[in-house]
């Protein structure tokens, strides 16, 4: 049995507490970088766990499938051919699926 976080997860101000945690716990030694990135950082952490806490199975509720999710979401800004439909898509695949509709999402235009 490994130590898991995420089973310490039972409302929403659990997944802040986490994402607070493994922030502050990876930023490096007295470096803090520019407040936006920090701040954007935490929204996409807080959207990605909250994601596996309410529509993942127990079983997939970990850093594992966190790590999975992150490196779904690769983009090429500068690549305008660059369409890899089981990768870039998924992320928007499964947010269709959670809300029901598709998202417009201008990065994949």
């Amino acid at each position: 049995m490994h130590y898991n976080p995420f089973m310490y997860i039972h409302a929403e101000k659990d997944i802040l507490k986490l994402v607070t945690t493994l922030i502050s716990n990876t930023k490096g030694d007295g470096k803090s970088g520019d407040e936006f990135w920090t701040k954007a950082e935490t929204l996409l952490y807080t959207a990605l766990i909250g994601y596996l806490y309410y529509e993942a199975p127990p079983e997939e509720q970990n850093f594992a499938a966190l790590l999975e999710l992150i490196n779904a979401m690769e983009v090429r800004e500068d690549d305008e051919e660059y369409k890899d439909a089981e990768r870039s898509r998924s992320i928007d695949l499964g947010c269709t699926e959670v809300l029901g509709y598709a998202a417009e999402m201008p990065l994949y235009r």
